[in-house]
């Protein structure tokens, strides 16, 4: 049995012909999940009260994944309105339930609109690789190579007062934060696609202890 619980929000994909609008996740997910002695626990868009649903689940941990624009964001496509609306609940309960929060990718836009910061369009940042300097974890300087999936992202003077910095890439846009108080932190690229790097899976495991 798993030690751990992990809460994780999910992508909206609408099926052209089907007529349906589903909630999906990587399945990548429930590999990296493991590694961390966690079980994975979707949590379906149209749930009525986020903040609710996090206590009667009650997990270690609440992960926004990536997937759709945010639907306040000038010429953003592939929106999910009932998402934006569950992931603020979802927020407002883990931070007064002291439930650890990690923003990947969307998920960290989510974080630095949420927290009324401001995001920037950002070019060569969508399907590629490039150098971060930090590490998730702030604890030292550190040079690596991410996937980048995202057309939005941050600058410094985008990033809400409640984080600090944590890794920026060579342009100069944030790439991680942590929260000044609560064990939340976000990051730009995704730890669930290709071989998980060491310290994403130690930022994860911290988190899940409930550490800053």
């Amino acid at each position: 049995m798993a030690r751990h619980r992990i809460a994780i929000t999910q992508r909206v994909v609408d099926v052209v012909g089907r007529g349906e609008r589903r909630d999906a996740l990587d399945q990548r997910w429930a590999v990296l999940a493991a590694r961390l002695d966690a079980l994975i626990l979707p949590v379906p868009n149209l749930v009525d009260d986020g903040a609710a649903w996090i206590g009667a689940v009650a997990p270690d941990l609440l992960v926004l994944s990536g997937g759709n624009d945010l639907a306040s964001l000038p010429e953003a496509t592939d929106t999910a309105p009932e998402r934006d609306a569950l992931e603020a609940q979802l927020v407002e309960g883990a931070m007064a339930d002291g439930l650890p929060v990690l923003g990947v990718c969307r998920g960290m836009q989510f974080l630095i609109n949420h927290f009324g910061g401001r995001l920037d369009a950002v070019d060569d940042h969508a399907g590629t690789e490039h150098v971060i300097m930090g590490t998730s974890l702030g604890e030292a300087v550190e040079r690596r190579v991410v996937a980048s999936y995202h057309r939005w992202g941050v600058r410094p003077d985008g990033v809400p007062r409640e984080f600090r910095i944590v890794a920026t890439a060579a342009d100069g846009t944030v790439e991680g934060i942590a929260h000044a108080a609560h064990p939340m932190r976000g990051i730009m690229w995704h730890p669930e696609r290709g071989e998980a790097h060491d310290d994403d899976l130690a930022m994860m495991a911290a988190l899940l202890r409930g550490e800053r």
